[in-house]
């Protein structure tokens, strides 16, 4: 990915990736994720207490950890695939698929058809392997500032509640970008407390801090923490 965004002229910032513990209750987690990634080779240190305005105890840090907007990447991804002859068509929505030879997805400009459909979904819309019992959808919020303390340094909490806090270009500026309190979809009655918990967090902790957008987003987490990848079942490798 990185020798495509340098080949693309997408922009790359290289930055320390720290998991730590706010409280130490977390502290054996970030020891166990120091142990498990210097098992698997990875050059992580351990850090005593961040020089950063929020509480911490102990981290786990890895250095020289890319960072890029991803709809810088995607822009280039999209031009690339028009240039090899892809078609990217966009605002048309699936609504139905048959997996029998030859594949037809109904969307709704149309049916479209061909030997093979691959399903890049968070969850797969032709559920022929159960998959909704098998994952759980979670909801977290994210938050760009206006800030002049942007820290150097990519930061996400091991422990509760959860924290992601990082620095991002936007338009020439950069910004402070504060993410977490992801919680299971459905079960938090009002979800706008998130955000406002996530803009009262970072005020305190970044003083004259204005927030100038705001988004929550879904994500799938399967039940045993491993993406969903491979063919459906009983699909017969369409």
């Amino acid at each position: 990915m990185i020798d495509f965004c340098e080949s693309a002229g997408v922009p790359v910032q290289r930055r320390t990736a720290s998991s730590y513990a706010q409280t130490p209750e977390g502290v054996d987690a970030v020891l166990k994720e120091h142990a498990t990634a210097r098992r698997f080779g990875l050059a992580t240190r351990l850090v005593g207490e961040l020089d950063v305005p929020f509480p911490s105890t102990v981290a786990v840090a890895l250095d020289d950890q890319a960072q890029f907007d991803p709809m810088d990447v995607l822009t280039a991804l999209a031009a690339d695939f028009r240039a090899a002859g892809g078609t990217l068509v966009q605002g048309v929505r699936a609504l139905g698929m048959r997996a029998t030879a030859p594949v037809q997805v109904r969307t709704s400009a149309g049916p479209v058809t061909g030997d093979r459909a691959y399903l890049l979904t968070g969850a797969p819309i032709l559920d022929r392997g159960l998959y909704l019992a098998k994952r759980a959808a979670l909801r977290s919020s994210a938050i760009a500032f206006r800030t002049d303390a942007v820290i150097d340094g990519r930061y996400l909490s091991v422990d509760e509640p959860s924290r992601s806090v990082r620095d991002a270009e936007s338009e020439g500026e950069r910004r402070l970008l504060v993410g977490g309190n992801g919680h299971l979809v459905g079960r938090r009655p009002v979800t706008s407390e998130a955000v406002e918990d996530l803009i009262a967090w970072t005020r305190r902790s970044f003083p004259g801090a204005e927030p100038v957008a705001q988004w929550s987003a879904h994500d799938y987490q399967p039940f045993h923490r491993v993406p969903f990848v491979g063919w459906l079942p009983r699909v017969c490798g369409r």
